[in-house]
């Protein structure tokens, strides 16, 4: 089922209100890609900027945006992924949709012509996963199967064959696949008992077999059933443990894997640190991003263009860490450019730019994090209250709850509708809280704060 959310341009004023951030709180979903991306907003729409070679924006051109640009007018997206010129998404209804470069059949259509908007790819509903990189693509269904299609010469597909495929594969006949991700050529999964396991090209030892072997079926790579995440990159493979612990393997020209050389890469599993406290991890073309669970942003790996972040172009070849932030929540590396999300619901780039791909609207290289502001139709500010004690509100539009934020104590929380009838009311004792908003119709309302210094009143918009 479609959902039309509420989402209008409000101009409103709040007496002694000092300014409007540039860059405001709506993105929720992100992905990076060759030389273009895609993100999620908060109100369910999709969004892309940067190359647009083969259509893999979506929106019907194949013109470079520099800018992040609306994919058709639907809000019902909710798990997005990009490739080297293509991009596939599903809808809230299981639904598959795929658009860009074809020619490999990496769209699952059944064809090999390319798209520059959304196509559906079979008409099942049941879709719950997806991952793309070079030319393929792998998906997961509610029923715990998994299914390959596109571009097989090394084996990625699993299916068994070199073999192209033009629409979805089933690759054997389990059924208890949980996480996925597509590499260069290579494929890994997550089952659900926490076994690893690998597939592909293997030529840098990628796969983590403990050999160079390519393999066109699933292979399981060692005997641990404790794996949580698996992320691949080029020809290097990330892996995080139900512990936390950190785990590399394939190639280290650039000192990717992080064991602070730039030469010794390896074909299995190699703990990287003592650290027990990560939790996300990504790969890009020849560098790593990760965050711990205290929120800190770390990078390693090649840094010729800036992607990692560190204000240099120095390639690391040992966790560094970028910034002193500690509420960064989702990454995405491309390739020679990375995407990091906040807590508060904004969204960062670094990195190569030469296709736009970093959405500030310039073609210059960053090689620190800058601010990817969200079109004017989504924006809603955060403000500064005349007080001067900042007080944010995110995410905002939002669904279930928003996170109120204060530089003091909050002592009461006071909900009204748009007439002014107050609908909830909430005491706390603390800088920061939680509003929940369940049973609540969409729509616009006032929140007003107090705290120990005063009080402010801002408005959300609930979808």
């Amino acid at each position: 089922m479609q959902k039309k959310l509420l989402f209008k341009i409000i101009t409103f004023s709040l007496i002694g209100l000092a300014y409007c951030s540039a860059s405001a709180q709506c993105f929720q979903g992100i992905s990076a890609g060759y030389n273009h991306n895609i993100v999620v907003m908060t109100n369910n729409t999709i969004w892309t900027w940067g190359n647009n070679t083969s259509g893999n924006l979506g929106d019907d051109t194949k013109i470079a945006k520099k800018l992040p640009v609306q994919v058709g007018n639907d809000a019902n997206w909710s798990s997005i992924t990009c490739g080297w010129y293509n991009t596939l998404a599903i809808k809230t209804d299981g639904t598959l949709w795929g658009w860009g470069e074809n020619y490999l059949g990496q769209l699952g259509d059944g064809t090999n012509i390319s798209k520059s908007t959304p196509t559906q790819v079979t008409t099942a509903t049941n879709w719950s996963k997806v991952s793309t990189c070079y030319r393929f693509t792998l998906a997961l269904k509610t029923d715990g199967t998994l299914w390959a299609w596109g571009h097989n010469y090394e084996g990625q597909l699993g299916n068994g064959s070199r073999d192209d495929e033009k629409v979805p594969t089933r690759i054997g006949s389990a059924n208890d696949w949980l996480k996925i991700s597509a590499g260069y050529e290579s494929s890994f999964a997550i089952k659900t008992d926490g076994t690893l396991w690998a597939w592909g090209n293997n030529s840098y030892g990628q796969l983590g077999d403990k050999t160079n072997t390519f393999k066109k079926t699933p292979t399981k790579i060692g005997l641990d059933t404790d794996w949580n995440v698996v992320e691949a990159g080029n020809y290097h493979t990330l892996a995080i443990k139900t512990n936390g612990t950190l785990w590399t393997w394939g190639s280290n020209e650039y000192g990717q894997l992080g064991n602070g050389t730039s030469t010794l890469g390896t074909n299995r599993p190699t703990q990287v640190g003592t650290g027990t406290n990560w939790s996300k991890i990504s790969g890009g073309w020849s560098h790593t991003l990760g965050i711990k669970a205290d929120g800190t942003l770390w990078a390693w790996g090649r840094n010729t263009k800036g992607e990692l972040g560190d204000g240099t172009n120095s390639d690391r070849n040992f966790p560094v860490q970028i910034g002193t932030a500690s509420d960064w929540t989702e990454i995405n590396a491309g390739t020679y450019y990375s995407m990091a999300r906040k807590s508060d619901g904004t969204l960062w780039a670094w990195g190569l730019n030469t296709s736009g791909q970093l959405g500030d609207g310039t073609l210059v290289n960053k090689n620190t994090p800058t601010a990817v502001n969200c079109p004017a139709t989504l924006s809603v500010p955060t403000y500064t209250s005349k007080n001067d004690s900042t007080i944010r509100i995110y995410p905002n539009p939002t669904h279930d709850y928003v996170t109120v934020d204060s530089e003091h104590t909050i002592l009461q929380i006071i909900v009204s509708e748009s007439n002014g009838k107050q609908i909830k009311t909430e005491s706390e004792n603390n800088t920061k809280a939680t509003l929940k908003l369940e049973g609540l119709p969409a729509g616009v309302y006032f929140v007003k704060i107090i705290t120990e210094f005063g009080s402010d009143t801002q408005k959300i918009i609930k979808d």
